[in-house]
């Protein structure tokens, strides 16, 4: 009975995985002009700055801009950051001095604020982990 119980429990949360942002959300959101592809890398490279343990050896790839979108860390807790998305594909040394392998993020690019997520593992809509574009 437990089990079953559990199996109920995570496709219910599950099937909430997948619910994106509300069109009256999306429509309030204020957006600052969206940057070039050059300017969205600089601004990537210098979040990523702050985050790295060793900044000299970042191997960055990016996609270009995609245009207005969101994202958020938790479905149930947390607010959507929304912005202009880029995917880019992260790697770099960590304290051993080995490259760490690329990890995937989707970053948010909101005039001079970025954010960025980790989304390795996961897929593009994977657990408690959301974005996508606004239409």
């Amino acid at each position: 009975m437990k089990i079953v119980l559990l199996i109920l429990i995570a496709f219910v949360l599950s099937a909430c995985a997948g619910v994106p942002v509300t069109r009256e959300k999306a429509n309030a959101a204020n957006f600052a002009a969206q940057p070039t592809d050059q300017e969205a890398v600089q601004n990537i490279q210098n979040y990523l700055e702050n985050i790295l343990i060793d900044p000299g050896s970042l191997r960055l790839k990016c996609s270009k801009v995609a245009g207005k979108g969101w994202a958020r860390e938790n479905f149930i807790s947390d607010e959507p950051q929304f912005g202009y998305l880029v995917s880019c594909d992260v790697n770099s040394k960590n304290r051993l001095g080995g490259y760490t392998g690329g990890k995937s993020y989707i970053f948010i690019i909101n005039g001079g604020k970025t954010i960025g997520f980790d989304f390795t593992g996961y897929g593009s809509n994977g657990p408690g982990r959301h974005f996508g574009l606004i239409q």
